[in-house]
């Protein structure tokens, strides 16, 4: 029982106290952690010192007081840019219920009796309070259930604790089903088996690792899941959550608004993410079912869902193929056709060869019609699944999946991993192919996802400064200049203030990515928000 109480109140500081509980959260936690008393037991007693008060007070006084009480949490919340822009829809859903609840009180105040009056102003003030901090920064409901199981099934065992890097993992065996195993969690796990297996050391990573040969890869990559094989071309990747799509489109989501709640997935924690994803899957009121479609169907369609997603730059939605001509040049084509005013069908019939070509002779075909329109197009090699060699890349073209291959390695990094392939012995094939690719101009995508797996199967550290330009196309030697001011200001390493910059410059535009870069130059960073950046850091070699 003790334990089980215990838990409790750590679930209550992390789901209800520390999302929105404002400078009463930050008290509690802190009276909390400085005497060992449960959060709760702190809390109540505020409660009852709080009603005291009011409650003995003039009407003036005792409404005054309650007003504070009742817009400090909030506006606390709303004066922080950061944190308003995280609780907008929290917010937007307070302001009328304390008008409503003002209202009321102001009605009374002149009705009901001094002592009367004074126990409204505090069930009012304590409605405000519950309702404002059992709601989310969406403003949703916090419902307290056991993390997200993919299989659908409840868990039977103790609840989830944190651990040190704040990821919910069972501390009873037997009970419960794993958590969902992310993208990262797979390439994390099978990047270093290379390193823990002395009997295959002098071998190349083999091809279920992401450190494989970059042909080999490329095609492993597009085959879709036999989980995920019912899931649209279409769909965003999830980085946080095990094949979301099935589960949302069973509880009654409609497929614009499954893209939306991805992308939502993917830009918050990964135990949030799973809590969120909880919270989604086991509601059954359908009035709030439709205005979650309708807000999140709204929210794909700001986002550029489907055109952005259809072709291939995500992975986890089946169906994906490296054939494919990049988002931009179908863009500037369709463009191209409409101001020349060719017939719709004739266009259509043209676009749906450029968004979804089925064979490298059509992928030929599509390249060949973009050249004829003027427009150039970098298209693979034959013989190659969809991969040039590296004297058939340029720096800073496309890498058909959204980035640029603007980051070379240095001849230094190169001659290291090059002994390292040797001293391990690779055949000569899977040396050459290395070799080729790690010369060639990479996108972020690929030496994330490539080149950092492959270091850490040869133990080899890359050092950094490897953060591209993004997709806005940011100038190197000015990033280069504000990592060090990062540094020093926010106090961080060198590998931190990498993170830091690839998390600004992939911003969705590139003045939230300028602000997000001179704020963190001008006034350092915030520690919550470090703590999520250190939290998604990848684990670098």
């Amino acid at each position: 029982m003790p334990r089980k109480l215990g838990q409790r109140a750590q679930d209550f500081r992390e789901k209800w106290l520390a999302p929105s509980g404002g400078w009463l959260g930050e008290l509690v936690i802190f009276i909390s952690d400085l005497t060992g008393v449960w959060d709760v037991i702190i809390i109540a007693g505020v409660f009852v010192c709080a009603w005291i008060v009011v409650r003995t007070s003039p009407m003036e006084i005792s409404m005054v007081l309650a007003l504070v009480f009742d817009l400090t949490i909030p506006l606390q919340y709303y004066n922080n840019e950061y944190l308003r822009k995280k609780h907008a829809e929290h917010l937007e859903n307070y302001w009328p219920s304390l008008m409503m609840g003002c209202l009321i009180e102001g009605v009374c105040f002149f009705l009901l009796h001094p002592d009367l009056f004074t126990l409204v102003v505090c069930l009012k003030t304590s409605a405000m309070t519950i309702l404002w901090m059992i709601r989310d920064q969406d403003g949703l409901p916090i419902k307290v259930q056991s993390p997200f199981d993919p299989s659908g099934r409840r868990s039977s065992g103790g609840g989830s604790v944190r651990d040190s890097d704040g990821r919910s993992s069972s501390r009873r065996s037997g009970g419960s089903d794993p958590p969902p195993r992310t993208s990262r969690d797979s390439s994390r796990t099978s990047s270093t088996r290379p390193e823990t297996s002395k009997s295959s050391s002098s071998q190349p990573p083999k091809p279920s690792s992401s450190s494989q040969a970059p042909e080999t890869s490329e095609r492993s990559e597009t085959k879709p899941s036999s989980s995920g094989s019912s899931t649209p071309s279409n769909m965003p990747t999830s980085k946080n959550v095990s094949n979301p799509y099935k589960y949302l489109h069973r509880a009654g989501y409609s497929d614009p608004a499954i893209a939306g709640m991805i992308l939502a997935l993917n830009a918050a924690e990964k135990d949030r993410a799973k809590k969120q994803m909880n919270a989604w899957v086991q509601e059954k009121d359908r009035k709030e079912i439709e205005r979650r479609d309708k807000r999140y169907s709204e929210s794909a369609k700001k986002a550029g869902w489907p055109k952005k997603f259809e072709q291939g730059a995500e992975e986890s939605g089946g169906g994906k193929t490296t054939l494919a001509i990049p988002q931009e040049a179908i863009e500037k084509a369709e463009a191209s056709m409409k101001s020349k005013k060719v017939p719709s069908e004739e266009r259509k019939k043209v676009m749906d060869l450029l968004k979804h070509p089925k064979s490298e002779k059509e992928l030929r075909a599509a390249g060949k019609i973009l050249s004829d329109m003027g427009i150039p197009v970098k298209l693979p090699k034959r013989g190659e699944g969809g991969e040039s060699s590296s004297s058939g890349h340029e720096m800073g073209e496309s890498d058909g999946h959204g980035g640029y291959r603007d980051i070379q390695l240095s001849k230094d990094t190169v001659q290291t991993l090059n002994q390292a392939m040797a001293q391990k012995q690779w055949s000569k094939e899977d040396h050459v192919k290395w070799l080729a690719y790690i010369q060639r101009p990479l996108s972020r995508r690929e030496f994330e996802r490539k080149v950092i797996p492959l270091a850490k199967s040869l133990n080899v550290y890359i050092g950094g400064g490897y953060t591209g330009g993004g997709p806005h196309r940011f100038d190197f030697e000015k990033l280069a200049e504000i990592k060090g001011k990062i540094k020093s200001r926010c106090g961080v390493d060198s590998g931190m203030a990498d993170h830091m910059i690839v998390h600004a410059i992939n911003q969705r535009t590139s003045k939230e990515a300028k602000d997000m870069l001179n704020r963190w130059v001008s006034k350092g960073i915030k520690r919550d928000e470090f703590e999520k950046l250190r939290k998604t850091a990848p684990d670098w070699a």
